[in-house]
């Protein structure tokens, strides 16, 4: 999905981004997520939490079935460019000793097909809460992804963006640097 899936190398960045830009849609998470519910109430379960993309059709399936969930909308943006290659450019003080911890080049990245970038996540909260924010059994969260796809000044308009809406900011992955490509 990313343009930069190649930065975590096969795995998640190479197989499975790509495949989830290809197949995932409205369509596909509706349908998954009403099979998994209908297992859900099933063996007892009253409740879930999903992070994943086009939240809306989880919450499609929540207002269909009375099951109570938090959906988190997933945030991705590192606010660093993609090269052609499909790597991320680093500014040269990202590649001291600092690593990951050090400033990064803020603009748009990990598009998909759910949002084109890092403010394209961010208002599909926006848009979630003003269709379903009335809806008692329902409640939404950010979700950033990981420190190796999420900068800390994305984290930073993520943490003010929860907080203007009421919404909690899910954890995310604890991998502090971009997996090895292997």
């Amino acid at each position: 999905m990313p343009a930069a899936c190649g930065v975590v190398g096969r795995g998640t960045g190479g197989q499975i981004w790509p495949a989830e830009g290809k197949f995932v849609n409205y369509e596909f998470v509706y349908d998954g997520t009403e099979l998994a519910v209908a297992e859900m109430i099933k063996s007892g379960t009253t409740c879930f939490v999903d992070q994943y993309f086009f939240a809306e059709a989880a919450a499609d399936v929540v207002m269909k079935t009375g099951i109570r969930a938090c959906l988190g909308v997933p945030l991705l943006g590192t606010g660093r460019a993609a090269t052609a290659a499909g790597t991320l450019r680093r500014d040269a003080h990202d590649a001291g000793a600092q690593g990951d911890v050090g400033r990064r080049r803020r603009g748009p990245d990990f598009p998909t097909p759910y949002a084109p970038d890092f403010d394209g996540y961010l208002n599909k909260v926006y848009e979630l809460k003003a269709k379903y924010g009335s809806y008692g059994l329902l409640r939404f969260n950010l979700a950033p992804h990981a420190p190796y796809t999420v900068c800390d000044a994305n984290l930073l308009k993520a943490w003010k963006t929860a907080e203007e809406l009421d919404v909690r900011l899910a954890r995310r992955h604890s991998a502090r640097a971009t997996p090895a490509a292997g």
